[in-house]
């Protein structure tokens, strides 16, 4: 397979699938025609208090130097599969740092249209400020 690399961290395959790589090299996800798919366990990385996914500040900025749109991942525990536009994960998220962890996004569930597995009918996100509901709120500091 043939690879074109694109900067220091991103490399373009010939399928044009764009992979996202955290800092020691591993790929994390992909950025796949505007999307950028990330497919994890849900009980070992979702947020729990409160009930977020989020993402490294870092590999946001590579899926949209990489083209991405929009954002998808997908539960493997359950098969769902959360979706929003980028622009929505920006206007919604809020800044955090848990642990040993890099800076990160963080999205509530609450406001992710989700489809497959038992959340099968994508909701409608009514329009409010940002994470309002989050702030002072406590936050999880570490994956258990």
């Amino acid at each position: 397979m043939k690879y074109t690399t694109v900067s220091p961290n991103v490399t373009i395959e010939n399928n044009n699938r764009i992979p996202i790589l955290l800092s020691d090299g591993r790929v994390i996800g992909k950025v796949q025609n505007g999307i950028f798919k990330k497919r994890i366990s849900g009980s070992k990385h979702f947020l729990r208090k409160p009930p977020a996914i989020a993402f490294s500040v870092e590999n946001l900025t590579q899926a949209e130097q990489a083209g991405a749109i929009k954002i998808e991942v997908t539960d493997k525990d359950n098969g769902c599969v959360y979706f929003c536009t980028l622009e929505h994960f920006k206007r919604y998220s809020w800044e955090l740092q848990r642990g040993g962890f890099e800076r990160q996004r963080a999205l509530a569930l609450s406001r992710w249209d989700v489809a497959g597995g038992k959340n099968s009918t994508p909701k409608t996100i009514p329009t409010v400020e940002p994470a309002l509901e989050y702030i002072n709120q406590p936050v999880q500091l570490a994956l258990l």
